[in-house]
């Protein structure tokens, strides 16, 4: 059987610039354990130049935090099995399932 993850050709092969980039990280909005400038500050001192803040059933705003060298994504993860990522979103899906999720985990804490 063919491997289901080789891409043919690579893209990797194509000219162009590559930018290193995250989109799945969470922040104290959520379940993380940094504010989303902490976050954007460290990912930025890892070499990054591009993240989205995932936290968990909300859209944490980080856009303002991007500059000419950085860029900070609106996004984030709906739960699911995998995970549900959006990116470049304004709001969070509603899903009453995943709602009642998220009130009883932030009731937890």
């Amino acid at each position: 059987m063919d491997d289901p993850f080789t891409f043919e050709p690579s893209p990797l092969n194509n000219p162009g610039q590559w930018i290193k980039a995250g989109f799945h990280c969470h922040t104290v909005n959520s379940d993380g354990g940094m504010t989303p400038e902490e976050t954007v500050s460290y990912y930025r001192n890892k070499g990054f130049h591009c993240i989205g803040v995932t936290d968990h059933f909300i859209v944490t705003p980080i856009e303002q935090l991007s500059d000419d060298g950085f860029i900070a994504i609106n996004s984030t993860e709906n739960g699911g099995d995998p995970d549900i990522i959006g990116v470049g979103v304004s709001s969070a899906v509603p899903n009453p399932f995943f709602m009642s999720y998220a009130t009883q985990s932030t009731q937890a804490r």
